[in-house]
């Protein structure tokens, strides 16, 4: 790659993970994994961190990513489960 192609690629990533920062507010309380991502890729962005040190954080990242919407798959099931189970409760209750 020439210089020229290295910066804008820098640039590009630069914009994504500045966009990516406004995510951070609505990431699970103390989960850092999107938060050290970001840092690391300033770092890369600086020359102080390798390629290599970003990919293993995005990798993070994408796990935390994962581990939400599993959790939000799973609260969303339970959830349903105890609707589908307190419905005829309630019903009976209004009946009575």
């Amino acid at each position: 790659m020439t210089m020229n192609q290295v910066s804008k690629l820098a640039l590009k990533i630069a914009r994504k993970y500045k966009d990516a920062e406004l995510a951070l507010p609505y990431a699970a309380k103390g989960e850092n994994r999107p938060a050290e991502c970001i840092a690391v890729v300033r770092r890369w962005i600086a020359g102080d961190a390798s390629i290599d040190k970003v990919m293993i954080a995005r990798r993070a990242a994408a796990y935390a990513a994962d581990a939400a919407d599993a959790r939000k798959e799973m609260n969303s099931k339970c959830l349903a489960i105890v609707r589908e189970k307190l419905k005829p409760e309630c019903l009976k209750e209004k009946n009575a």
